[in-house]
């Protein structure tokens, strides 16, 4: 890639298959979706879409997981278990490898969320 930044480029491209390794490939296709997403999610905001912005935060995490690889099984299956109740968007939070995620959930539905999150995972803490 002849570029300074990644943030510069909005896809990944023949060029760029042919000269990056698949980590590298893997990495730059999560940083350039990402950026993408940002605008997208910044967008949403000031929009007052919420659904929207919640999809974001789970693309954003299966990148995490699948292109940049930061995430861990317990991350993966504490965002599924969010989403799969029903939270508009799930996604791991800080740089990864540990142990927090960020959820988007209606605020009359946080509680009983957290009783569904700890029947599948128990150790699962919240702040």
């Amino acid at each position: 890639m002849k570029i300074q930044n990644l943030c510069t480029k909005t896809k990944i491209d023949e060029n760029d298959i042919q000269l990056l390794s698949d980590e590298e490939l893997n990495v730059s296709k999560h940083v350039i979706e990402e950026n993408l997403r940002v605008v997208k999610a910044a967008q949403f905001l000031k929009d007052n879409k919420a659904e929207e912005f919640g999809k974001l935060m789970t693309e954003s995490h299966i990148s995490l997981s699948r292109h940049y690889r930061v995430s861990t099984d317990n991350l993966n299956k504490l965002v599924s278990l969010s989403n799969s109740f029903g939270a508009l968007g799930s996604k791991l939070t800080g740089a990864g490898f540990g142990g927090a995620i960020v959820t988007l959930v209606k605020k009359e539905l946080v509680e009983e969320l957290k009783k569904y999150i700890l029947d599948g995972y128990p150790n699962a803490k919240f702040i």
